[in-house]
């Protein structure tokens, strides 16, 4: 099995049951979660965008880490900050569909997906063997 990393390009054979066995964990803790947020289909928007920023990690952007991001890649679960939103774009929607946390419509089925993956356990999934590389900073030029 093929893991790939959209951000390097790199793609990393996984032989090794056990990884395969806990990205299949990760994928039915998931769908576990986004079952959980169903069940509270009586929350509001803004209610629920405020829960996507609350989730674990959230807090920065999944890429660059910078404070309090504003836009969200909707392939990867995460959020990301405006600078990094331009770089997603660009891959092409194939890759990475961003959506702006503020300007754009979230349908209840988009914000339970994100609340559910958040920038923790997509870095986890992601950067799982990206041990010893830097990640890009706020700063990093394009």
């Amino acid at each position: 099995m093929l893991i790939g990393c959209v951000l390097t390009g790199v793609e990393v054979q996984v032989a090794d049951s056990l990884e395969t066995y806990s990205v299949t964990m990760h994928i039915h803790f998931i769908l576990v979660k986004c079952q959980l947020c169903a069940r509270r289909s009586s929350q509001s928007e803004a209610v629920a965008i405020q829960a996507i920023r609350n989730a674990k990690g959230n807090s920065f952007c999944v890429d660059c880490e910078a404070p309090n991001p504003t836009w969200a890649s909707l392939n990867l679960g995460a959020l990301i900050c405006i600078e990094c939103s331009g770089i997603h774009r660009n891959l092409g929607t194939h890759l990475s569909r961003v959506r702006s946390l503020d300007l754009d419509d979230w349908p209840r089925e988009l914000t339970q997906v994100l609340t559910a993956i958040g920038n923790h356990l997509a870095n986890s999934i992601w950067e799982c063997h990206t041990q010893g590389r830097h990640k890009p900073t706020p700063n990093a030029t394009r």
